[in-house]
């Protein structure tokens, strides 16, 4: 960047070097030129010798090369490596602030990425629950769903059950009472024939008859003589159940009474007659044990129904209470809620009329506070009028003065600079003075003629070697400080310069305008300081109102808010009541129609229940009697003579071959040997301690 490039031909750097270098410094010159041609020169037969080893196209660019001329031109290194420094300067600056705004850059996304990856996560495990908790309620819905179209079956299923087993009882109860209508009338018949036919005109009226004493129609059979005592004791056993049923009214005892005379004398007629009683006593527990679980039966069905009913009549009373609760409480919820609403119209309205009245008070605020400002604003410039007129009479008529300074100046408040007509000190002095006192803006003056408005403090005057500073005074007063206030307050005259004649008539008409001025002024900074109390006042006034209102809004927005949320709590309550007045009302008609169908179950078994409960004792005692009478007969027969009789020879004939060997020992080996059909000695073989079997 520093040298020229040019091997030959450098016109321009020979006529510089001719122009300003030494020989020394020419001659070092031309030989690094010399040298630079050498190179060159041999540069150039080198890319020769070195084409032969170049193709067509490489050979053609070289030669292009060493045949081409070599352009001329002087190096701007100075030039160009100042704007190269400062474009790296301006790059390296660029690049540090565009390494710390994307370090900066980085540092925010990294924040803002690791605020996001967590927004995200939370996000992502919000999301994975609501999912969970979707799934689970999906679930849960599915099975209660599926739980409930089983429970509507199975309602279905038990409800035309129940309607099946209703009919079917109804129908079972009709057909039963059916029955024991049936039963009872036929007990009542037979009870009456029995009493007719055991009556005593009966018996000897059946005596007397053939129909009724032979044959298989008779009452009472006449034996011959080889069974007149069996018939006796048959009569007698007859005669007994006869009385029996006749009290008892008991037609089975009737019938066995009847079968005891009957006169078949080929068969035992115990056997059938046992076998009778037998069969009765069973049918007369049989019957008992009916009437005991048709009792029991009653007896629990009531107990059970009955306390069934009286909890379904408590719960009715207790639902009845609780709905005339929820009533009175909803009644009352809607009564406050009314109420409430009331008092929170009249909250908005309250609002809204005090809002209305202090915007009606604001708008007159500011109108009055705009005019107090458009007044103190025309007092001051009134103020300021006169104060600068009279200032400015004041500098006309007062008496000027110049208080000289030496060696000190003001810095600041020139007005002008006036170049002087005159080269003497004391001429030059006078114009000064004249234009400073003709000025009424002017304050001092300085030996350099600048006139100056305004002066520094005293302490900040600079040295000023060889110059001063002129200070003007007002009837003795600084003109800096005549123009705070004092200004207008002179002294007793005004003395004017002994060689200017002032008429009196000006002197008297400058003090008069003064002193009214000064009046002017006063109540004019009068009416100000009043009208700036009276808008402090009415400031204060507005602010005094606007925290009240503020206040009032306040305390009736925060009303306002209560009652909002106090109607949110009643309207919510007021719903829960009415939910649970619906429930209990549906719970209340449940309850009711269960203790309606268990009263009308009740009534229903009331007939059958109170039947077999009044009359249970009754039953059960003739029932007892039956029996006892039976177990009297029976007793009675086989105590009889005649009953052993047959009874031996009904064993007798059992025993057949071996009658004979058993009515000498029915114990002995030999009796037991024929019974079972085998040897005497085969039957000891087994049974060694037998009577009749030969000893061990």
């Amino acid at each position: 960047m520093g040298a020229d490039q040019t091997v030959t031909g450098d016109s321009d750097s020979e006529l510089l070097m001719a122009k300003d270098a030494t020989d020394a410094a020419k001659a070092m010159f031309m030989s690094k030129k010399s040298s630079v041609k050498k190179v060159d020169a041999k540069l150039k037969e080198a890319l020769r010798a070195a084409s032969v080893f170049l193709d067509d196209k490489q050979r053609g660019m070289v030669s292009s090369f060493l045949q081409g001329p070599t352009a001329n031109y002087n190096a701007q290194s100075g030039e160009i490596v100042g704007v190269l420094k400062n474009m790296n300067d301006t790059f390296t600056a660029n690049l540090a602030t565009s390494r710390q705004v994307e370090s900066k850059a980085i540092a925010d996304y990294d924040a803002m990425m690791k605020v996001l990856d967590e927004e995200h996560t939370d996000m992502t495990d919000l999301f994975e629950k609501r999912k969970k908790e979707i799934g689970e309620t999906s679930e849960l819905v599915a099975t209660t769903t599926s739980e409930m179209d089983t429970a509507k079956e199975r309602l279905a299923d038990d409800e035309e059950f129940l309607a099946s087993l209703t009919s079917r009882c109804a129908t079972k109860k009709a057909e039963f009472d059916k029955r024991n209508m049936l039963r009872s009338q036929e007990e009542a018949a037979i009870a009456e024939a029995v009493a007719v036919l055991n009556s005593d005109a009966a018996f000897s009226t059946f005596g007397k008859v053939s129909a009724t004493s032979t044959g298989a129609t008779s009452f009472i059979q006449i034996s011959k003589s080889e069974n007149q005592d069996m018939q006796k004791v048959a009569s007698t056993a007859a005669a007994a159940l006869a009385r029996t049923s006749k009290e008892l009214h008991s037609v089975r005892l009737a019938k066995i009474a009847m079968a005891l005379v009957d006169k078949d004398r080929a068969t035992n007629p115990f056997v059938k007659v046992l076998e009778n009683i037998n069969s009765t006593v069973s049918l007369i527990d049989a019957e008992e044990a009916d009437d005991k679980q048709k009792l029991d039966t009653c007896n629990s069905e009531q107990d059970i129904n009955t306390k069934k009913r009286d909890d379904k009549k408590a719960k009715m009373d207790e639902l009845t209470g609780t709905i005339t609760e929820l009533e009175i409480s909803a009644k009352t919820t809607k009564t406050t809620i009314s109420e409430t609403e009331e008092d929170l119209a009249a909250n908005r309205a309250a609002q809204k009329e005090a809002t209305d009245a202090r915007n009606a008070q604001n708008a007159v605020f500011k109108e009055n506070l705009k005019n107090l400002q458009d007044a103190e604003k025309i007092l001051a410039k009134a103020t300021e009028v006169l104060v600068k007129y009279y200032k400015y009479l004041h500098s006309h008529t007062a008496e000027k003065t110049y208080r000289e300074v030496d060696g000190k100046d003001s810095g600041g408040g020139n007005l002008r600079q006036i170049q002087p007509g005159f080269t003497d000190p004391a001429e030059i002095d006078a114009e000064l003075e004249k234009a400073c006192s003709e000025e009424p803006e002017c304050v001092a003056y300085n030996s350099a003629g600048w006139l100056k408005s305004s002066l520094a403090p005293e302490s900040e005057w600079y040295a000023w070697d060889g110059g001063k500073l002129f200070i003007k005074e007002l009837d003795g007063v600084p003109a800096t400080e005549a123009g705070t206030g004092g200004f207008l307050q002179t002294k007793a005259k005004a003395k004017q310069p002994a060689d200017i004649d002032f008429e009196t008539e000006d002197a008297e008409f400058a003090d008069s305008q003064s002193g009214s001025g000064n009046k002017v002024i006063d109540m004019l900074e009068f009416i100000a300081k009043e009208t700036a109390e009276e808008k402090k006042t009415a400031i204060d006034t507005e602010e005094s109102a606007q925290d009240s209102f503020d206040t009032e809004v306040k305390t009736s927005q925060d009303a306002e808010t209560g009652m909002m949320t106090e109607l949110d709590t009643l309207n919510l309550n007021l719903a829960n009541t009415e939910k649970s007045l619906q429930e209990a009302e549906a719970e209340l008609a449940t309850t009711t129609e269960e203790h309606d169908a268990t009263q009308k179950y009740l009534d229903d078994i009331e007939p059958g229940c109170t039947f077999i409960q009044t009359n249970y004792d009754g039953r059960k005692a003739a029932r007892e009697a039956e029996k006892a009478a039976l177990a009297n007969a029976v007793t009675t027969l086989k105590a009889t003579p005649i009953f052993q009789q047959f009874l031996a020879e009904a064993e007798k004939e059992a025993m057949g071959k071996c009658a004979p060997l058993c009515e000498k020992d029915e114990a002995g080996a030999e009796c037991q040997a024929c019974l079972q059909g085998v040897s005497v000695f085969g039957y000891c073989v087994t049974n060694p301690d037998t009577p009749g079997c030969p000893p061990k």
